[in-house]
């Protein structure tokens, strides 16, 4: 009987040796994966390295999982990667992740330059010419009124003037065309 310790902790990936078999000194018996120090790697395309550095936050998720996970920014790689043409960007999660396995695949983004302001869904607000408005809900009654929009992002658009009351959220354009608007 022979007992084979590893010098790391972790988990065996993958076996190549079998009972019986006759091995050396070079042959691979078995793989083994220290899952201690995990990390997310980010390809990122030459065209959006410029604004990636150390130290900013990236968001990311696991296949099949709903979960918005977020890490921060360890290492840019300094060179293009020939088989992906892209640039690898080593980063950390900022909690161990149970379900996170080595060489798993993840969709993953950076922010660059974080932008704070208040938004709403797009449902939320309707276009008229060149015109945006939003429905505000006062003393029962919806309002119509004109808002000046900012940047639009995963479905959300930023407002730019300050609300004072509740406003629709959903489906909104049904007011404008109650109203006898039309909307784009």
């Amino acid at each position: 009987e022979l007992i084979l310790r590893s010098p790391i902790t972790g988990h065996i990936t993958h076996i190549d040796g079998n009972l019986g078999q006759h091995v050396t000194p070079e042959d691979l018996i078995y793989e083994i994966v220290d899952d201690t120090h995990m990390h997310i790697e980010l390809s990122v395309f030459p065209r959006d390295i410029q604004g990636v550095r150390e130290g900013q936050s990236i968001r990311f998720m696991l296949p099949g999982d709903p979960t918005i996970y977020k890490g921060d920014i360890q290492q840019v790689g300094r060179q293009v990667r020939p088989e992906s043409g892209a640039f690898i960007i080593h980063a950390h999660p900022e909690e161990a992740i149970e379900a996170l396995r080595p060489g798993q695949y993840v969709d993953g983004e950076i922010i660059i330059a974080p932008h704070v302001g208040m938004v709403l869904p797009q449902s939320a607000v309707v276009s008229k010419g060149d015109e945006n408005f939003v429905f505000e809900v006062v003393d029962g009654e919806y309002r119509q009124r004109a808002v000046r929009t900012g940047v639009v992002i995963n479905g959300n658009v930023e407002i730019l003037d300050s609300l004072e009351f509740p406003v629709v959220l959903e489906k909104a354009h049904l007011l404008m065309d109650a109203a006898g608007g039309h909307t784009h």
